[in-house]
């Protein structure tokens, strides 16, 4: 997984435990050495924690991504190490950007129902609005559902 060096939101922290909840159930255990982390959320960190990641040495056939723009600098570090994608190592991001759809090979993404998580948000902005300012509002955790879509860098 390449994500966040630290704590960076609620949401990363979330992504990072939903990969972490998924490998035992699949046989693999958590390694840290395969955790990279980036400073920021970007293309440029994602490139620099894929070379990171390569000339380490560790030995790994796939990489999930924090979001689609850490993807799509690890797919540009992968190849600028002559490493494939998906021919030896598989990518995935996080976000479902429209420009994952047009690389080359394609970014497979998990994409949150973006309409759900746009009427949530104006309907809690909307709440917050309409109360006191005296009134601490709880701050409120909202899931949206999500689809994976396959591409070309998943095979």
């Amino acid at each position: 997984m390449i994500g966040p060096r630290e704590p960076a939101s609620d949401a990363s922290n979330r992504r990072f435990a939903g990969y972490r909840s998924m490998l035992e159930p699949r046989g693999v255990q958590f390694d840290q050495s395969l955790v990279g982390g980036v400073g920021a959320s970007t293309s440029p960190e994602g490139h620099a924690a894929a070379l990171r990641l390569v000339d380490s040495g560790a030995d790994f056939d796939g990489v999930v991504c924090s979001n689609d723009s850490v993807a799509l600098g690890v797919m540009a570090g992968l190849d600028s190490r002559g490493i494939s994608v998906p021919g030896d190592v598989r990518v995935i991001g996080i976000d479902g950007v429209s420009l994952g759809a047009f690389t080359v090979p394609s970014l497979s993404t998990v994409e949150p129902d973006r309409d759900l998580m746009v009427s949530s948000a104006l309907s809690l902005l909307l709440r917050q609005m309409s109360t006191a300012l005296s009134v601490d509002m709880p701050v409120e955790q909202v899931t949206v559902p999500f689809t994976v879509v396959p591409r070309g860098s998943s095979a």
